[in-house]
């Protein structure tokens, strides 16, 4: 293969299916630069999976659109701050991925002011179970009401905390190329 080595984050969620079989129900890729000589880092503790009834993705839904709001009001910090679990992650960074609402919130530190991160759920696709729930969609990077200056998918895994509020435990967005 010579110089096809490819680095980068992936995100990969499994769903039992009834037969007692596993399939993958979110495989999503970010790619990144090779990986730092020193970065020889280990996440402490991964953020635990959920145990609870299983529901639908509606809710989910909903709370990924009322994230992307919150960004639009307030910024992106504070809305990933707000929305993540108390053991979320954002992948893609290197070499240690922000985990929790302070460290995540810290990682927008420096967007441009004068720009806007704008996304949706794609509304026919996720999934939910067990107290977990993946939302896709797409977002851009822009001025307000401006043309955007970059496009990008995303992956958020949701958790349904007790408190029956959604917050991400995995966000992951990667770049895509601009539509015609």
């Amino acid at each position: 293969m010579g110089d096809s080595l490819r680095h980068g984050r992936y995100l990969n969620c499994w769903r039992r299916r009834n037969d007692g079989a596993w399939m993958i129900v979110l495989l999503a890729r970010a790619g990144e630069s090779p990986p730092d000589q020193d970065a020889d880092v280990a996440v402490a503790t991964w953020p635990h999976s959920s145990t609870g009834p299983t529901v639908g993705l509606e809710g989910a839904l909903d709370a990924d659109e009322l994230f992307a709001r919150v960004a639009l009001d307030m910024g992106p910090g504070p809305a990933f701050g707000r929305f993540a679990a108390i053991d979320g992650m954002l992948l893609g960074t290197r070499p240690m991925p922000p985990m929790g609402p302070d460290s995540i919130r810290a990682r927008f530190n420096g967007f441009p002011p004068d720009q806007r991160l704008m996304w949706a759920p794609t509304r026919d696709l996720g999934v939910a179970s067990g107290g977990l729930a993946i939302t896709v969609g797409e977002a851009t990077t822009g001025p307000p009401g401006g043309t955007a200056v970059s496009f990008s998918k995303y992956a958020t895994v949701w958790r349904l905390e007790p408190d029956g509020t959604w917050r991400f435990v995995f966000d992951m967005g990667s770049s895509r190329p601009a539509r015609d």
